[in-house]
């Protein structure tokens, strides 16, 4: 006969929480503490506390005796509520006080992700306890929603951490373009002045101008060869991405020396004209059949 293979759809309960539960004796007054919680504990479960989906008696060994429960809570909200009403938040501050001779743990697994686990008193370990390092449940440790937060925290990290680190992944890759777009722009603004400054200086038809002109090209020549000199030195001693910057503004004075020349070669060719043109004015100018005014 062919095996009946069912499973459960869970998507209505996405924040799911399987609670386990066990008390084992460990002297023998402890048997008390044992039948004197039993019959509170069904009372509290069978009361139908909000976010209780199920309830389930287990008998985890007889010798020593250790008996326990599982329970499906809707949320860790839910299941905290219960734990700190009356009477459960009773029952477990009697029990931190004496443990009356039994040994109490619990163990949290968590539908969204993260397990949470405490171990009173045990002296063999159960569960979780028997492969994975034992840490004193003090501080942050004491509580359980901390507990399950660190668990969580070890893996993958929750969905905000996700968004928050893509909002600062995007505000970065947005900055460094701004920041490009603004070294090119005023890049650009410096080209445009200084082309700006020989057009009018070759426009103005003017010898002194044109001088001034040539002096100022020199200059800067000389200024932006004592440039690549001290940037080709500080390239040998920085680091990659430092050298790498460097050789983006030494390209660039490379490529602004060259427009220089460009202009420098225009501003001489206007002078030449300048000349030549003065030339033939004064030479129509002395021409008795010439009326034209310098």
């Amino acid at each position: 006969m062919a095996v009946d293979r069912q499973t459960v759809d869970l998507s209505a309960y996405p924040d799911l929480v399987v609670f386990y539960l066990g008390i084992r004796v460990r002297r023998p007054r402890g048997m008390l503490r044992l039948f004197g919680l039993v019959p509170q504990i069904q009372k509290s479960w069978k009361a139908q506390p909000d976010g209780l989906l199920l309830h389930e008696d287990f008998i985890w060994s007889l010798i020593p005796p250790h008996a326990g429960m599982r329970q499906y809570w809707r949320d860790l909200d839910s299941l905290e509520r219960w734990s700190h009403s009356e009477p459960h938040k009773l029952w477990w501050q009697q029990y931190l006080r004496d443990s009356g001779g039994t040994g109490l743990w619990h163990e949290t697994y968590f539908m969204g992700g993260g397990i949470e686990a405490i171990y009173d008193d045990m002296n063999r370990p159960i569960g979780l306890a028997r492969f994975a390092p034992v840490r004193p449940a003090r501080g942050a440790m004491f509580s359980a929603r901390r507990r399950a937060a660190r668990s969580w925290n070890r893996g993958i990290p929750p969905l905000a951490g996700w968004v928050g680190m893509g909002i600062l992944a995007v505000a970065l890759i947005v900055g460094l373009a701004a920041a490009k777009r603004k070294c090119a722009a005023a890049e650009d603004d410096h080209e445009h002045r200084e082309r700006e400054d020989v057009h009018v200086a070759c426009r103005g038809h003017n010898r002194d101008a044109a001088q001034l002109m040539r002096r100022i090209v020199a200059h800067d020549e000389r200024a932006r060869t004592a440039h690549e000199v001290a940037a080709a030195t500080e390239h040998e001693r920085l680091p990659a991405p430092v050298g790498s910057h460097i050789d983006r503004r030494t390209k660039a004075t490379q490529r602004r020396r060259r427009n220089y020349l460009d202009w420098q070669e225009q501003a001489q060719t206007f002078a030449s004209d300048d000349e030549r043109w003065r030339g033939q004015q004064v030479g129509r100018a002395s021409s008795p059949d010439c009326s034209i005014e310098l």
